[in-house]
């Protein structure tokens, strides 16, 4: 990679994330809990500042709070401390300063000024929703050897997925010749029919370059400024994601990549967590995540509890004969004696009461589940009890009082 790069990252931080609900009715997306001990945004932080970018502006806008306290503890003492060794690096969270953004390129056309603070070479733009590994010092390489007026990380999906992202074509050099967005009949890869090649929400800018194409103030960078630079003959090339790697991670382990917008796709992301061998692999020191600790007492297990195939947060406690599987259980969790918990979320501050079931279930934060309640089995009594079903998944909302 080329040295003493000046780069910059954007982070868009600031959407509703409207199919999670309702673990998105009182926090930004990116501030849903995800792993037991993370942040979703915790991903796309951690892979840039582990590729060496040192100057981040990430920019809200729905319901910021509790990601705004997840940066003050986790992210800003950070900085703080490497700025005797990178004086000029900065982390900055921006809220709309005026009226609310009405689309990413629009977010980032109103933050501009940012970009004008330093020559820099490479303008990173990185959503805050996907939960990934990712060395974007790779990306801003094959940016500048391609000389790109803009670079997109892609790689590829099946069709169905693939028809709520954005779908590119590409020619054999990687230019892309067609950006569609979320489209009904996406254009399938020459080479398997049953994919397409999709944007990961993952951009890489000539400076003066963005600050063309952002002239006009278009909305969208996929509806608009993607399709607006291939009519007009820009250098925009495709970032094959497959090919990226990161010393001491098997590619198996990097090329993991995935959309959490949905509840199914947010619950399936926790389980591939698990397992002897995840596809998602959260231990790793050399890839250390860059988040808030919440909680810092041990977890215990008492005698005769069993946890079988989970992840366990710290300050959990597992009470006699409690029994915990395929699940992953975050910080400061209580699960009581004789409880069964089985292929769930607890995102945590959570009491599972004495001989009670939870069964494909997330249960957010900072409730507390009486003695002897069955939760996921019966779907029509959660729904009468007003949890939020969706397919074989319940939710049990943030603080939900039990009658």
């Amino acid at each position: 990679m080329t040295k003493n790069l000046n780069e910059l990252a954007y982070v868009l931080a600031g959407g509703p994330g409207t199919r999670l609900m309702p673990l998105t009715q009182d926090r930004a997306k990116p501030a849903v809990p995800f792993g037991g001990a993370y942040r979703i945004i915790d991903f796309v932080m951690t892979n840039l500042f582990n590729s060496s970018v040192r100057k981040i502006a990430v920019l809200t806008q729905y319901k910021p709070g509790s990601l705004k306290r997840h940066f003050q503890s986790g992210y800003e003492p950070v900085f703080a401390n490497i700025r005797s060794e990178h004086p000029d690096s900065f982390f900055r969270a921006l809220d709309p300063i005026s009226v609310n953004y009405t689309g990413t390129a629009d977010a980032i056309y109103r933050n501009m000024a940012v970009t004008r603070e330093g020559a820099f070479d490479v303008i990173y733009i990185f959503g805050a929703d996907h939960v990934y590994r990712m060395n974007v010092s790779q990306m801003g390489q094959f940016h500048l050897e391609k000389e790109a007026d803009a670079t997109i990380s892609v790689m590829p999906v099946d069709i169905d997925v693939a028809k709520g992202l954005g779908v590119v074509t590409v020619n054999k050099d990687g230019r892309i010749t067609k950006f569609e967005e979320k489209p009904g009949n996406p254009t399938p890869m020459p080479s398997d029919k049953s994919k397409c090649l999709a944007s990961m929400g993952n951009y890489a800018f000539n400076p003066r370059s963005l600050e063309d194409v952002l002239q006009g103030n278009p909305e969208d960078f996929g509806h608009h400024v993607f399709s607006n630079m291939i009519k007009s003959k820009k250098r925009v090339f495709a970032y094959d994601f497959l090919q990226n790697n990161i010393p001491g991670y098997s590619s198996s382990e990097v090329i993991y990549w995935r959309d959490v917008g949905t509840l199914q796709q947010y619950f399936d992301s926790h389980m591939d967590l698990l397992g002897e061998t995840p596809k998602l692999m959260l231990h790793h020191q050399k890839w250390r995540m860059l988040t808030n600790i919440d909680v810092a007492e041990p977890s215990r297990t008492a005698n005769r509890a069993l946890c079988l195939d989970s992840l366990t947060a710290n300050g959990v406690w597992y009470h006699d004969d409690a029994t915990v599987k395929s699940s992953v259980v975050s910080y400061s969790t209580e699960i009581q004696k004789g409880a069964d918990v089985s292929n769930s979320i607890l995102l945590g501050y959570i009491v599972v009461g004495e001989g009670s079931v939870i069964r494909d279930t997330i249960v957010d934060r900072r409730v507390i589940i009486p003695p002897k309640t069955v939760i996921g089995v019966d779907k029509n009594e959660d729904q009468r009890r007003h949890f939020h079903v969706e397919g074989n998944i319940t939710v049990v909302p943030r603080g939900y009082k039990f009658k």
